[in-house]
């Protein structure tokens, strides 16, 4: 591992240094490397030195397989090997906090979107809950631990408990573009779309190269906004809109009046989640939308592409 301290006003050469170590001391290694920096740039870090630990980088190695695959394919399929790698993660190190968040992360998806570990979005919500509580156990100060709690207590309509971890998280780790987007889904719910749309943009300007995803909450935000024509052009931003995210592009052609488009979009969606249904989508929605009126423009909007009853 190489790293490197650059001084971004002129590009002057501040620091740098390379490390060769077991895998196992890896994060030793970034102990080392945020010491250094903290260093340098005036400040100190009073923590105890981690210990060389294999398995819990094993543990780590798995989380961020099953990451990578949900983020290559946001679908069932890919929500499958989030859950496959999430428990390998958990068998390499039951005491590292990784295989737990995946685990929650993997529930958390499922209930909102396809509905194949449980047979109803509560419980499996609250599967979810159980894995990120005990992922906050062996890790309080992770910030991921807190950002899965906090995206579980806004599905689940609990929006001071979910704004109040969010920014937890966000005390924790500023600087993760990710829980920065996601917090912007409970301020949509609440009605704050300004908020929710500058929190979106700080987080593409703490990431230039962000993922598709980013430009799908976007969408979102436009589409609360009623600005249905940019919503869509965010949309279409993403190199390649997943199934996951085919129910909103269905919800934002509605919104502009194209149903043929919205019925092709939303068959994509219902590939995936065959079960979906209007009462279905009131009884999982209404505790989270407390906007009057919003919920309803959604229902009516997704009775419009053709979602049945």
């Amino acid at each position: 591992m190489t790293a490197q301290l650059l001084d971004a006003r002129d590009g002057s050469h501040v620091w740098a240094n390379s490390y060769n170590r077991e895998i196992g001391d890896f994060f030793v290694v970034q102990e080392e490397i945020i010491r250094t920096l903290a260093d340098r740039v005036g400040s100190s870090i009073e923590r105890p030195l981690p210990k060389s630990d294999i398995a819990q980088v094993s543990a780590l190695s798995y989380y961020l397989m099953g990451k990578a695959e949900i983020k290559e394919d946001f679908s069932a399929e890919g929500n499958e090997l989030l859950r496959q790698f999430s428990l390998k993660a958990i068998d390499a190190d039951p005491n590292s906090q990784f295989g737990y968040i995946g685990m929650a992360w993997h529930y958390r998806n499922d209930a909102v979107f396809w509905h194949k570990q449980e047979n109803n979005d509560e419980e499996a919500l609250k599967r979810a809950a159980e894995y990120a509580d005990k992922a906050i156990l062996l890790a309080p100060n992770d910030a991921d631990s807190h950002h899965i709690r906090a995206q579980i207590h806004s599905e689940a309509g609990e929006v001071e408990l979910a704004l109040a971890r969010f920014n937890l998280a966000i005390a924790l780790n500023p600087s993760d573009p990710n829980i920065l987007v996601h917090s912007a889904g409970v301020l949509l719910n609440v009605g704050r779309t300004d908020d929710a749309i500058d929190r979106i943009e700080q987080a593409k300007g703490i990431d230039p190269f962000y993922p598709d995803w980013f430009n799908w909450q976007m969408g979102w935000a436009l589409y609360e906004k009623n600005d249905c024509g940019a919503a869509l052009t965010a949309m279409r931003k993403m190199s390649r809109i997943p199934s996951g995210a085919r129910r909103m592009l269905a919800g934002i052609y509605a919104c502009l009046g194209n149903q043929q488009e919205a019925k092709e979009a939303l068959a994509v969606f219902l590939k995936d989640s065959p079960g979906d249904s209007i009462s279905k989508q009131r009884r999982q929605w209404e505790k989270n939308y407390t906007v009057p009126g919003s919920l309803d423009r959604w229902i009516e909007h997704m009775r419009f592409a053709g979602l049945p009853e």
